[in-house]
């Protein structure tokens, strides 16, 4: 694994800087946050134990800093608060963690396994993101093949938004028993529900009342959709997708986009913060989706509102026009420029050292430098040959 520092004027990619190579050892994960101080910070996972500097402790995650004006420079890049003593920096106290800056300038961060009386690890630093101390959440555990994602929806006044798992009681690779994940209804009542929903904090992470199932059937019937790996799932009004890594980001006009390792959802915060409706009789319309082909061919569709264009762009005349960045029928598509056609579709820079016949990314997020309009993109590239 080499991570990579990509910086582009308009959301394609631009030129990649290598920085700091850990290998395998310090994989990125999906948040990349700027801190108001000016430094831009990204958790990577440690899956070795022998790892060059910090501490030592397998899985969990921990944080590498670097000021956002010097983050092509490898020498910038550090995980320790100094380096000529004081304390070492701790981990995150959970794996593929995500992370977000709170108003009193502190950071809070979550993530997967190493569970606290059930429950997934909520850490908090006071120092700058140096060293963290866990305590248990309100979210349920989840499992390989699961992760959540945590942001802050807009400036630092907006509120959280955390997306994760609901899963079953049964265990999980010799977990605990899972806890049962309440809904609260629009008629007074609560469910329980199995899957992706979104929780939102207003207090900066003390509470997280409000929480909705993502999912476009409303029915108790619910209908078969196909999720991570091609695995079929149902959606229903308390049933959504049951796995996959999970990243998001909210647009400049509010329209917030959860994806997954297969699908994309649209929606905003006032759409969150509705309470679910309890289920449905009969099952309820939802916007139609571009019908495919055999060979994946899209065929003759046509939109009626925005939501036909996955709130990522106008309906104009049945016709999507997509907002910039994106593109395809329904606007589900990421417009990106053309690769240089001797990769034959490989995006990332071919290495000598490594194997050239294949490649693959662990995780890509991006932060705006405000100063210089610049988007700053980290990813880990690597290659392995298959046999």
């Amino acid at each position: 694994m080499v991570p990579f520092n990509a910086h582009s004027t308009d959301a394609r990619v631009g030129c990649m800087c290598g920085f700091r190579d850990h290998g395998i050892q310090h994989q990125i994960v999906v948040t990349i946050i700027k801190s108001r101080k000016g430094d831009v910070m990204l958790p990577c996972d440690r899956w070795g134990m022998d790892v060059p500097y910090g501490p030592s402790l397998g899985s969990q995650s921990i944080v590498q800093h670097a000021p956002i004006g010097r983050i092509a420079d490898p020498a910038a890049w550090h995980v320790n608060a100094s380096s000529t003593g004081g304390p070492p920096a701790t981990s995150m106290q959970s794996h593929h963690v995500s992370f977000v800056e709170l108003r009193n300038g502190s950071f809070a961060a979550i993530g997967r396994q190493h569970d606290i009386n059930g429950t997934m690890p909520y850490a908090l630093s006071t120092d700058g993101g140096y060293r963290w101390t866990a305590k248990q959440s309100s979210f349920t555990g989840i499992h390989g093949g699961q992760r959540e994602v945590m942001i802050r929806l807009g400036s630092i006044d907006q509120p959280l938004m955390h997306c994760t798992f609901a899963n079953s009681l049964q265990s999980y690779e010799g977990s605990s028993v899972y806890k049962t994940t309440w809904i609260p209804d629009s008629a007074g009542g609560e469910f329980s529900m199995r899957g992706v929903y979104c929780a939102v904090s207003f207090d900066d992470g003390a509470s997280w009342e409000t929480r909705r199932p993502i999912t476009a059937d409303l029915s108790a019937e619910g209908r078969n959709e196909t999720g991570s790996d091609g695995a079929p799932f149902r959606m229903s009004f308390n049933s959504s997708e049951p796995a996959g890594y999970m990243a998001a980001a909210v647009s400049d006009d509010g329209i917030i986009t959860l994806i997954t390792s297969r699908n994309s959802y649209s929606f905003n915060l006032a759409w969150l913060k509705l309470k679910a409706p309890p289920p449905q009789s009969v099952a309820v319309a939802t916007p139609a989706s571009p019908a495919t082909a055999s060979l994946g061919q899209v065929v003759d569709y046509h939109c009626s509102d925005k939501l036909g264009c996955e709130l990522l762009g106008e309906c104009v005349s049945g016709t999507c026009q997509c907002r910039p960045g994106f593109t395809g029928p329904s606007c589900g598509e990421v417009d990106l420029a053309p690769a240089d056609a001797t990769t034959s579709g490989v995006v990332w820079p071919q290495a000598p050292s490594l194997h050239a016949n294949q490649s693959f990314s662990w995780g890509f997020t991006v932060v705006k430098d405000e100063a210089t309009s610049l988007y700053h993109a980290a990813v880990n590239v690597g290659r392995y040959k298959l046999e």
